[in-house]
């Protein structure tokens, strides 16, 4: 593995994980919430950050949420950590963006080399990977394998070059012509040689891309017929540059090279770069809004509200989605979109599905309603204050030659009338979803050895947003159990299993099982370790153990869990959490751009259910409802619908001072 200097830092402050800042520690107690809270008053929340040139907007928002999380473990400010490291507190949203929807390769593990989620077209394809879009349970999926956070310093947001828009322009005029006519031909669907080719076939249709590109500014008076070719890709290169490369902005180039090699320069994968913070907690909190049976919306949920703001005061920023007016700054806003542009207010009054990603930081329940667009106000005070990933005028960076990168004039301002990069999104936002927090500890690398994690779920189960999970309940008792084998030459201690919660307030028990030789069920064998846990929301959570089990090369073993929940009326539920995605016919016959790719393997993954333990690459998961009925609609006949094994890990590290000595 890697060697990160961050690494002594956090085995200095050992003794500090789980202590909050003070301050915060106290709010977190109280029986009632204060009227305002703000999370920058603690200082563990790092700089507004710009994700142009791409719309990674939701790797921003987790990795703003899991900054602020691992500050308060740390118990460090921003000031305080810049003071004893020298540079920002700062994570990657490269490594994330990257590796979260590309297929694993057999690097990372053989066995299920070619599983994940990936992007139609995203084979190495940089601009069909970061402008993928996705949402919370793409971040805690990778996080919880032990796969990153790494530091922004080796991954940086920026091209193999780092050149800025302006640098790249300069230096490859020519490429970055292509690059530009490429970039507008994407937008226009065609290209300007098959525009001329309509001009013969469908006048109709020619008609109407003539329309937009007079629309769009292209001169009136250069009639269809005098149309060519030429013409029309020096058309394309001048918007671009007029209105995207000469904008005023200064970013890194797109056209640079962004991709990653799955080959690291000192471990095998660069996916798997481990620098010591282990995911403990993914916590999907629940729904911020009631819905009624058509998905429309009801109510705000208090529940939900409560729970946003009971992370906030334990230091955690959440991250969200919501209907944004747009997708990046650099677009021109609708006036009659969703924010106010005068106060940097939003509340999105239509049911919308979300757009766009961020972090929530803090909460003013004196908001007013007045703030928000006139006509469409919402029906009460209180609002979140969230960061955005849209650049500010207040927190940027200034290259060597003095050039601002990610200056913008985005966001509220603060009192010297410079724009801060946050806004306020109403509590009534009818499109705010899929709220998440995560929690970090540093426990496995702080033992000083290798650690080991055994996993098989790399696929995410794109199809669970954070407020619908894909579970099952039965009144019956059912488990699910992963069985592991230790392939490395040395002896492993057990330091810590997980699971992916189905629901909010489980109850799970964890029962270790050292395997017979010739075991053919998770249970055959000898029971070593039993840890009961509860989890009061849904999303993955890792238990600790102490350690003291240890696997021998060669050994085979299984965790089993048990979970269950209490229903309203007082009766006890059995449930388990699946993880499925839209296979690529499917999700392509419908027009998505990602699918999902599951390897199961034999003796991998078990259900026991109905009395007996089944395999889970023979078992055959019923589909959901709606999508037995979009089959039947588009009379698609193929499988719709990819399932990967469990989200059951264990967590192994292999300690030299306890190995036996020759």
């Amino acid at each position: 593995m890697k060697t990160r200097k961050w690494i002594a830092l956090f085995l200095a402050l050992l003794l500090c994980v789980g202590i909050l800042p003070t301050a915060i520690a106290a709010d977190a107690d109280v029986d009632t919430y204060p009227v305002r809270f703000d999370l920058r008053e603690y200082g563990v929340v790092t700089p507004v950050k710009l994700q142009n040139p791409w719309g990674s907007c939701w790797a921003f928002g987790g990795i703003a949420a899991t900054e602020s999380s691992i500050l308060t473990t740390l118990g460090l400010t921003t000031e305080e950590f810049r003071e004893q490291e020298g540079e920002d507190f700062d994570l990657s949203e490269k490594h994330l963006a990257w590796f979260a929807v590309r297929p694993i390769t057999e690097l990372t593990s053989p066995g299920q080399a070619g599983e994940g989620l990936c992007v139609m077209g995203g084979k190495d394809n940089q601009d069909a990977v970061y402008n993928a879009g996705g949402y919370s349970i793409l971040v805690t999926s990778l996080f919880s394998s032990a796969v990153g956070p790494v530091p922004e310093s080796e991954f940086p947001y920026q091209g193999a070059e780092g050149l800025t828009n302006v640098e790249f322009r300069e230096k490859y005029p020519e490429k970055y012509r292509t690059c530009a006519v490429a970039y507008v031909t994407k937008s226009i669907g065609m290209t300007p040689e098959q525009i001329i080719e309509t001009r013969e076939k469908d006048l109709d249709a020619f008609s109407t891309v003539l329309e937009r590109l007079r629309r769009s500014g292209m001169d009136e008076n250069v009639s269809g017929d005098e149309l060519t070719a030429e013409y029309l890709s020096d058309y394309f290169f001048e918007w671009y540059d007029n209105h995207i490369g000469n904008s005023g902005r200064i970013e890194y180039s797109e056209f640079d090279d962004w991709t990653i090699p799955d080959v690291g320069e000192t471990v095998p994968s660069n996916r798997d770069v481990y620098v010591g913070y282990t995911l403990v907690d993914g916590n999907i909190l629940p729904a911020l809004s009631i819905r009624d049976s058509d998905e429309k919306w009801v109510d705000i949920n208090e529940a939900g509200t409560r729970a946003v703001k009971s992370e906030l005061l334990k230091g955690r920023g959440v991250s969200v989605g919501f209907a944004a007016d747009t997708s990046k700054p650099n677009q021109p806003v609708n006036p009659d979109g969703y924010i106010n542009l005068e106060t940097w207010a939003h509340y999105t009054y239509e049911d919308v599905y979300a757009s766009h990603a961020v972090c929530i930081v803090g909460w003013d329940d004196t908001y007013s309603r007045e703030n928000f667009k006139e006509g469409h106000q919402p029906p009460a005070e209180g609002a979140w204050i969230v960061k955005n990933s849209w650049g500010s005028e207040t927190e940027y960076t200034t290259l060597p030659d003095g050039t601002p990168l990610g200056k913008s004039e985005w966001g509220y301002v603060d009192d010297q009338g410079r724009h801060t990069g946050y806004f306020y999104l109403s509590y009534y936002d009818k499109s705010i979803s899929s709220a998440e927090t995560m929690v970090f500890d540093n426990d496995l690398i702080a033992l000083g050895g290798e650690v080991h994690v055994k996993a098989y779920d790399f696929m995410p189960s794109y199809l669970s947003g954070s407020d619908s999970e894909m579970k099952v309940q039965e009144k019956n008792v059912i488990r699910t159990a992963n069985v592991f084998e230790n392939t490395s030459e040395k002896e492993l201690h057990l330091y810590a299993v997980s699971t992916k919660a189905a629901g909010p307030r489980a109850r799970v028990r964890y029962n270790v099982y050292r395997l017979n030789e010739n075991a053919e069920t998770p249970e055959d064998g000898e029971l070593v370790e039993s840890v009961w846990a509860f989890y009061e929301y849904a999303g993955f959570h890792r238990e600790k153990l102490n350690g003291l089990t240890t696997f021998k090369p060669g050994e085979r073993f299984s965790i089993v869990v048990t979970e269950s929940t209490i229903d309203k009326n007082g009766e006890e539920l059995y449930e388990y959490s699946t993880n499925q995605a839209m296979s690529k016919e499917f999700a392509g016959t419908l027009g998505y751009n990602k699918y999902g790719v599951a390897v199961v393997n034999p003796g991998e993954s078990f259900l026991y259910t109905g009395g007996q333990w089944m395999d889970w690459s023979e078992y055959e998961v019923p589909l959901r409802d709606w999508v037995t009925e979009t089959m039947e609609k588009i009379g698609f006949t193929g499988v719709p619908v990819v399932t990967d094994n469990f989200s059951i890990k264990a967590y192994l590290v292999y300690r030299p001072e306890t190995a036996p000595q020759e």
